[in-house]
């Protein structure tokens, strides 16, 4: 019989025995499925949407563990928004708005951008916008976007009230879903 795993390296039945907690998943998960493989393309230099491809779904992901609360059957893109605005604070909300409408929607929607310049270390900035167009650094986006995870997991492991309760009641809902039981 083949092992079932929850997540890249952990199996689910480690998972639902309690021996894996449910941050070690979650780290698992998004470590593994979301930032290993962006990490592994980058070296390629057209590499840029793919990365996107793989990355922008942890910043929707990241709100509804924040917010203790699931995305689905609601407006997404805010989730996405807060997310974005998390893990880049200097961005303005403009900004954020146009990278959901033009990554998350050209680019996954349309396998194309429609608005955007994408660039490697031409700027401090993982995302600005100039005459019309957003200029994004997908390299600068995949490493803001882990040191921002490292920081949230660092902060569900040190049982940090604020991160916790809202990240148990999220996990709650996940393992309430049918597959999970």
């Amino acid at each position: 019989m083949d092992t079932a795993y929850a997540g890249p390296t952990i199996t689910r039945a480690a998972w639902l025995s309690g021996e894996k907690s449910d941050i070690d998943l979650v780290e698992d998960q998004i470590n593994g499925w979301l930032f290993a493989p962006a990490h592994r393309i980058a070296e390629f230099p057209n590499a840029g949407p793919a990365m996107l491809s793989i990355v922008t779904p942890y910043f929707e992901a990241i709100t509804c563990y924040v917010r203790g609360e699931a995305s689905r059957r609601k407006t997404s893109t805010p989730f996405l928004m807060e997310g974005l605005l998390s893990a880049f604070p200097e961005l303005s909300d403009d900004d954020a708005k146009r990278y959901a409408d033009e990554v998350r929607h050209g680019l996954m929607h349309e396998a194309a951008f429609r608005n955007v310049y994408l660039h490697k270390g031409a700027s401090s900035h993982a995302i600005t916008s100039n005459a019309g167009v957003l200029w994004i650094d997908p390299w600068h986006i995949l490493n803001r976007a882990q040191a921002h995870f490292d920081s949230y997991v660092g902060r569900l492991r040190a049982g940090e009230a604020l991160a916790l309760l809202p990240f148990e009641r999220f996990m709650a809902h996940r393992k309430s879903r049918p597959m999970h039981q």
